[in-house]
């Protein structure tokens, strides 16, 4: 989901394992099993370090989308709040995953920092604040031009 914290496994399937349970209905995050108990940074470094094109899957979500259609939600951009933890959501860095071309990103701190009511109530509204205008890629890699 987008809402992962942790190292996203999804795209990088040679640092895991493909779970042998795993259903389409089922969330795409518990596709991949990683050695994570074992797994060292050093060691995830090691793995990233050696990857080459072909070892990325670029939309890790594109042949789940029968099972489980892009909710709008998913492209909200801006603050969400869990009790007191605030966290700065930008579905635009991971358009890529979803199929769409990344756009040059903007400056961090371009979304100013709001109080808590005020992110509660663009949450209420959030189809007021998705990222619109997306392009599909016409290949995995693509992004738009300028940017690196």
């Amino acid at each position: 989901m987008l809402f992962d914290i942790e190292f996203d496994i999804r795209a990088f399937p040679c640092i895991g394992k493909e779970a042998v349970t795993y259903v389409d209905t089922e969330s795409r995050a518990t596709r991949y099993v990683t050695g994570r108990v074992t797994s060292t940074i050093s060691d995830i470094r090691v793995y990233l370090d050696a990857l080459t094109y072909d070892g990325v899957i670029w939309c890790p979500y594109e042949t789940h989308r029968a099972a489980r259609p892009l909710i709008i939600s998913a492209m909200f951009s801006g603050f969400l709040k869990l009790g007191i933890l605030v966290h700065h959501h930008l579905s635009e860095c991971v358009l890529r995953q979803f199929g769409f071309m990344r756009p040059i990103p903007r400056p961090p701190n371009s979304l100013p920092m709001v109080d808590f009511a005020t992110i509660d109530d663009r949450w209420r509204h959030y189809d007021q604040f998705v990222v619109v205008q997306v392009v599909p890629v016409p290949a995995p890699f693509s992004c738009a031009d300028g940017y690196l």
